[in-house]
């Protein structure tokens, strides 16, 4: 579906000779069909944070998924279904692990949270998949880039246990890591597909 509709949009564009020449229709395709995939997902997730309360949670929580995703790397799922499928499933079991245990308020948690997805990135990223392997001078940069945002995340944890920040709320920052954590999750996932 999300193949049809952004090879429809291309098509589109391409008649209408809005299309940069120099590049193939596939390019444009396969660039709208991420952009199509990528907003489904995100859409996806707010819908999901709307309907549990937790908007600004959802937000938080992409951002940390995110940011170490990009630098890092990880599994990625063989469909765009299965990618809006797991990547949302993923911040719903951390919605219900929340709102059933209260972990977004458990400082200490955030440090150890932290603590878990820095080792994870020191020892394995950044994590191509398949048969699509990293330049060198890019592997180097994005090693250092996720290092560097996991001892951040790290830094903040501390800081925010020992409250220096009052006006902060625990329960939406905590997203931010909870994203973090399970992206680095997804690097081992990803590291274990590669090693089979």
């Amino acid at each position: 579906m999300i193949k049809e509709i952004a090879s429809n949009i291309s098509d589109w564009y391409y008649k209408k000779g809005l299309l940069m020449y120099g590049y193939s229709l596939e390019v444009y395709r396969y660039g709208f069909e991420l952009l199509a995939s990528t907003l489904i997902n995100v859409w996806v997730l707010i819908i999901i944070g709307v309907v549990t309360n937790t908007e600004l949670q959802a937000v938080m929580y992409c951002i940390g998924f995110v940011v170490l995703r990009i630098f890092a790397g990880g599994y990625h799922a063989s469909t765009h279904l299965r990618c809006i499928l797991i990547f949302n499933s993923s911040f719903l079991m951390v919605v219900i692990f929340d709102k059933a245990l209260g972990i977004a308020d458990a400082g200490i948690l955030l440090i150890g949270l932290a603590l878990v997805a820095l080792t994870i990135v020191i020892r394995i990223s950044p994590v191509g998949v398949g048969n699509k392997l990293i330049p060198e001078l890019l592997r180097i940069k994005n090693r250092k880039i996720s290092i560097a945002i996991n001892i951040l995340n790290l830094s903040l944890a501390i800081i925010l246990y020992f409250g220096i920040f009052d006006n902060i709320k625990l329960t939406d920052i905590a997203y931010y890591f909870m994203g973090n954590y399970v992206a680095s999750m997804f690097l081992i996932i990803a590291r274990m597909m590669n090693d089979v």
